[in-house]
């Protein structure tokens, strides 16, 4: 009994530890491979991505145990009768219930396992993975700015054009940004030309201020240290306090996902 207890676990481990492998590699191929490309084409260091992959290995094979224990199942006891071992076993004497009780023990065993990994480990494992994707995405955000620009309309009409020259989005922030208003009234050949052009070094979103029409005419965004408008004849320049938006500019009355 006890070699043929070992021949079936044989039998089964091995397609097993096969099966966890290749639904873990699909899992994560599916799930993650495209995060874990994007962050080596960033230039993320090797050791940031390998520590957050190996962080997210326990989820993934925790779901793959289930599947394996079936395909391990099947393809065990497909070798065993295609090459009539079942046949022989039952000559023998042996019940088909006391063939299949090493693959039940076995079964109960990796159940076991996976509700432990799953209660214990998997959690950890997650939180750490979080604070490590944080870590990169503000390394990522820190080292590489992007320039943006947005056209501000209102009630289907251009009022203006926002550029900045860096935009990071994690933090809210746009830097060197360049508003052009453009003219609405006056003669015709005039009308969408540039009338001003507002300076900011630095503005901050925040999505509360969209609440507060009176403070901030319904634009999220606030101006932060130096700002200035020029009118587009260069007659006159307008120094601005911090905060302070003007009221014949344009608003940036978009959020940071329209960017």
């Amino acid at each position: 009994m006890k070699r043929l207890d070992l021949l079936i676990i044989k039998e089964i481990v091995g397609p097993w530890l096969f099966g966890v492998a290749l639904f873990g590699t699909l899992l994560f191929a599916g799930t993650y491979l495209q995060k874990v490309a994007d962050f080596v084409a960033k230039g993320v260091p090797p050791d940031l991505i390998a520590g957050f992959a190996f962080l997210l290995i326990p989820a993934i094979l925790v779901q793959t145990f289930a599947m394996s224990m079936l395909l391990a199942s099947l393809l065990a006891f497909g070798r065993l009768s295609s090459d009539s071992e079942i046949v022989a076993i039952r000559a023998a004497g042996v019940s088909l219930f006391r063939i299949i009780a090493p693959v039940s023990v076995f079964a109960i065993l990796v159940a076991a396992v996976a509700f432990v990994t799953n209660e214990t480990i998997v959690p950890m494992a997650a939180k750490r993975s979080a604070r490590l994707l944080d870590d990169i995405a503000r390394k990522l955000d820190g080292a590489s700015f992007k320039d943006t620009n947005y056209p501000l309309m209102k009630d289907g009409k251009l009022q203006g054009m926002m550029v900045a020259k860096d935009f990071v989005p994690s933090l809210g922030i746009m830097r060197g940004v360049t508003v052009i208003g453009y003219k609405e009234t006056g003669p015709p050949e005039e009308i969408g030309n540039p009338s001003a052009y507002l300076y900011a070094s630095e503005m901050e979103f925040d999505a509360g201020r969209l609440k507060d029409v009176k403070a901030w005419d319904g634009s999220g965004w606030r101006i932060r240290g130096r700002a200035e408008i020029t009118r587009a004849d260069g007659n006159d320049v307008i120094k601005l306090d911090e905060g302070a938006w003007p009221p014949d500019m344009p608003q940036i009355n978009v959020g940071i996902g329209d960017l």
